[in-house]
């Protein structure tokens, strides 16, 4: 087993080919992680609507009206933004391939590309108004329901998640100054879940409350998809080898797993990402790298991602039967936080990480996910009691 820093580093050794495409592992997984867990949030609120839980919400749009100034530009900025890459990308193949994150924020840019590209797709945003244009623009009002906004919630939660993902790394490690040279280059190389859960929570929160959706509901309907979002993501930590694995291991594997392949015990992620010999990274303490094609961690260690993910396939399947049982509003939303807070509990005991001696030598995930179990449970116990003074019922069904 060897660890795939590029998709096609992976399609070129299943395959025998030799493709090189500018899509990085760990990305790739990332944007799985987003669909799966759309698809799934997709499910769960059409559930609720169908159970009545969720409502509709009126709203008036503008049929037949032209195209505004904005909306033309707009598009035509996304257009010239576009093009102004994708020509030197198409030149410059194997650069733009080996790292399309440095070059698409350092590399070179075609101006003539994006002037055609802002003035075609400004253009096609004219055109589409224009064909659709009414004499008299008529208003009407729409019911739009909660699982239609899916696109827009997604989004909101994929920008402030990885936003606040790569702020908890840079607070927690520093590194400011690398970043700020070059931040375009440096924002996707390290990233926290629970920076990224800390910021888009309440950001996807106050979207739902804009758009007259109960936060306690998208929360309940949001529990499982987003546990198995977190599992894939974990897919692209083990398939890149991007750094988040455990601590060093060179006990014997134990008996009981003599079924189980020697990698599940004990893993020196070969061809890494990082290209570290040393599950560490650089530094003083670490060995000199002399396999420079092929780079593994000296010292194996715990493959920590693919334990993650078997845990949160444990986790995902209970919150899909407690999403069918439980009526109680918020439940399953504060056993999101019970569950995500004692895995990674649980994970931690095995896993590198930087520990605060001030703080009972706790590290930053250790101390989230503590106050991740409290909050949970708060939800929990709240939203019995509210539901039980309500409906003076049974919590399950």
């Amino acid at each position: 087993m060897t660890c795939y820093p590029k998709i096609s580093d992976l399609i070129n050794d299943w395959f025998g080919t030799s493709i090189n495409l500018p899509i990085q592992s760990f990305g790739f997984f990332v944007a799985l992680a987003f669909g799966v867990g759309a698809w799934m949030l997709v499910r769960a609120l059409r559930r609720k609507e169908r159970e009545g839980v969720l409502k509709p919400r009126p709203e008036k749009v503008v049929i037949g009206a032209p195209a505004t100034p904005l909306e033309i530009g707009l598009n035509a900025l996304l257009g010239g933004v576009l093009a102004y890459k994708l020509v030197p990308a198409v030149t410059h193949w194997t650069e733009f391939s080996n790292n399309p994150q440095e070059f698409i924020f350092g590399g070179p840019g075609s101006l003539p590309a994006a002037l055609i590209g802002a003035t075609l797709l400004g253009g096609l945003r004219w055109w589409e108004k224009h064909r659709q244009r009414l004499a008299e623009p008529e208003v009407k009002t729409v019911s739009v329901w909660p699982h239609e906004r899916i696109g827009d919630v997604v989004t909101v939660a994929a920008i402030t998640g990885i936003l606040g993902a790569r702020l908890m790394v840079l607070i927690e490690n520093g590194g400011w100054e690398e970043f700020f040279a070059n931040p375009g280059a440096n924002f996707f190389s390290g990233l926290s879940i629970y920076g990224g859960l800390l910021l888009a929570i309440p950001c996807v929160v106050l979207f739902a409350r804009s758009k007259g959706i109960p936060a306690i509901h998208l929360g309940d309907a949001a529990a499982a998809p987003v546990m198995a979002a977190y599992a894939v993501g974990r897919m692209g930590c083990q398939v890149s080898g991007d750094g988040d694995w455990g601590v060093v291991n060179t006990a014997p594997k134990p008996g009981w797993l003599s079924w189980a392949p020697d990698w599940l015990w004990a893993f020196n992620y070969p061809n890494n990402v990082n290209r570290w010999c040393s599950p560490t990274g650089p530094g003083p303490d670490a060995p000199p790298c002399t396999f420079a094609e092929t780079p593994y961690l000296v010292e194996p260690v715990f493959p920590t991602p693919i334990y993650e993910i078997l845990m949160v396939a444990v986790i995902v399947t209970i919150l899909l039967w407690m999403a069918r049982h439980v009526k109680a509003p918020g439940v399953l939303f504060g056993m999101f936080f019970v569950f995500n807070g004692v895995e990674r509990l649980l994970i931690e005991q095995i896993r590198i990480n930087t520990p605060y001696p001030n703080l009972l030598n706790l590290t930053q995930a250790e101390i989230v996910a503590g106050a991740f179990i409290l909050l949970g449970l708060g939800l929990v116990f709240g939203g019995i009691a509210r539901y039980r003074r309500q409906h003076k019922g049974p919590v399950w069904q």
